[in-house]
């Protein structure tokens, strides 16, 4: 479902779970520009953590 806040073209790749992050990340900016992927090599969110423009559509 296409929506103002989110970027147009691919926003989900459940076939890139499991894969090391870098890689899905190169995968993710190659299938759609408009997407910036964050990288999060740590078991937690910090309490503090805000994401500007997330967007889970």
């Amino acid at each position: 479902m296409e929506s103002i806040l989110c970027p147009p073209g691919k926003h989900a790749w459940p076939e890139l779970v499991g894969k090391n992050g870098e890689e899905a990340a190169e995968i993710i900016k190659k299938e759609n520009p408009e997407v910036t992927p964050i990288v999060w090599d740590k078991p937690w969110i910090p309490l503090d953590y805000n994401v500007i423009g997330f967007c889970h559509c």
